[in-house]
């Protein structure tokens, strides 16, 4: 089952909600998950509604990790080959380009998994 929250903030009693509702009503589930907070100052940290929505997020994190879901992106792990093309890379004998191309891995992906591999050693 999927919630989705709504937090609405304004900073003064001449500012008025309702725009920011409309706008994230077709986004949340139930109205009982919108939560409106009447703050001043630029610490979002003290306001009650922003808290609260939070709190909320973290229990919905909690159950979905307790039941086993990951949430993000795929843990991609070190193809066939990566030992002996890591080595031939190192030595100078492929260039970055071959060893990424052979790999079949994005320039990022490359270069964060090489400092893992390298941290583990």
């Amino acid at each position: 089952m999927e919630i989705n929250f709504g937090y609405i903030r304004v900073s003064t009693n001449e500012q008025n909600s309702d725009r920011q509702l409309e706008a994230i009503e077709p986004y949340v589930t139930n109205e009982k998950y919108i939560y409106n907070d009447m703050a001043s100052g630029k610490n979002m940290e003290n306001a009650r509604a922003f808290r609260i929505c939070l709190e909320r997020q973290r229990e919905g994190i909690d159950i979905a990790k307790s039941k086993g879901k990951h949430l993000g992106r795929s843990v991609v792990s070190l193809p066939k080959g990566w030992d002996r093309l890591y080595k031939e890379w190192t030595a100078g004998k492929i260039t970055a380009v071959a060893f990424i191309n052979e790999v079949g891995m994005k320039k990022a992906t490359f270069y964060n998994k090489v400092k893992a591999y390298e941290a583990r050693k």
